[in-house]
């Protein structure tokens, strides 16, 4: 594992993972804000592009909201991004490791947040899988 990103496997198919993560989001009182098919972007593109990836936007209001008054700044990492990879027996699943994003902001006490939105958010990619 990487100290920037959290990773995962599954022998879901990246529709069914994507929907089973929603689920479990939610349920964390997260909610996908924004989400890119990539391959439908690159289709619509006119680009040769053969692989399925999602990229999905991910909040919180009120975890956001603390983030933001400690530091505005922050919203540049917000929403928080989790990528869905298709691969040829299921899926990766992929998360910005908050703990590492909130580095960027040190001496801010997003520390703690960090840890907080990262143990939740690997809860729910867990449950997913």
């Amino acid at each position: 594992m990487s100290d920037y990103i959290y990773e995962a496997q599954s022998s879901k198919s990246v529709n069914i993972l994507r929907a089973d993560l929603e689920e479990a989001l939610k349920a964390r009182g997260f909610g996908v804000l924004t989400e890119v098919n990539v391959l439908e972007v690159m289709k619509k593109k006119n680009v040769d592009f053969n692989r399925d990836i999602r990229i999905l936007g991910i909040c919180n209001p009120d975890y956001a909201k603390r983030a933001l008054l400690a530091n505005e700044d922050v919203a540049i990492m917000l929403p928080c991004t989790v990528v869905i990879y298709g691969r040829d027996a299921g899926s990766t699943i992929k998360l910005g490791r908050p703990t590492a994003l909130v580095n960027m902001f040190a001496g801010t006490g997003l520390e703690d947040l960090g840890r907080e939105v990262e143990t939740i958010l690997i809860e729910g990619l867990t449950a997913a899988l």
